[in-house]
C-alpha cells in the first residue's frame, strides 16, 4: 500500500520500456516531463560547478564554454546528458587544468590553481 517506484530516463527509451511487458505501463499513471536544459542554463550550471569547488573560469574560458554550450544543444544524439553533461564537461577541465599547471609546479600561485583556462577545456566534438 506504501510503495513507490520511480523510474527515469529518455522519453522513447522509456516507452520502450513501459511496452516491454504487458501491464506494466497501466502500473504507471503519473509521468513528468523535463525540457533540455537551454545553451545559457547549462553554463550557469557550470559556473554554479566550478563555484562550489572554489573555482572560476577566466573570461576566454567562459566565452569558450559558451560556445560548447551552443555547440552541444545544437547538435544533441540521444546520449545527450544535461547537467551530467556539464559535470562531465568541469570535471576534464579540472583534469587538464592540473596537467597543465604541473609543468609550471615552481612558479604557481594561488590564482593559477583556482583559474579554469580556455585551454583547460574540451573543444566540441561530440556530446555523449
Amino acid at each position: 500500500d506504501n510503495l513507490v517506484v520511480i523510474v527515469a530516463g529518455y522519453p522513447d527509451l522509456m516507452d520502450e520500456f513501459l511496452n516491454s511487458n504487458p501491464g506494466l505501463r497501466s502500473r504507471f499513471n503519473k509521468f513528468i516531463f523535463f525540457d533540455d536544459y537551454k545553451p545559457d542554463e547549462l553554463f550557469q550550471i557550470l559556473l554554479g560547478m566550478a563555484k562550489k569547488q572554489d573555482y572560476v573560469l577566466s573570461e576566454a574560458a567562459k566565452v569558450k564554454a559558451k560556445e560548447y554550450f551552443e555547440q552541444a544543444c545544437a547538435n544533441k544524439t540521444e546520449n545527450f546528458a544535461n547537467a551530467r553533461e556539464v559535470r562531465n564537461y568541469f570535471e576534464k577541465a579540472v583534469s587538464k587544468q592540473a596537467t597543465r599547471l604541473v609543468k609550471n609546479i615552481n612558479s604557481i600561485d594561488e590564482q593559477m590553481l583556482l583559474t579554469i583556462e580556455a585551454d583547460d577545456l574540451e573543444n566540441f566534438v561530440s556530446v555523449s
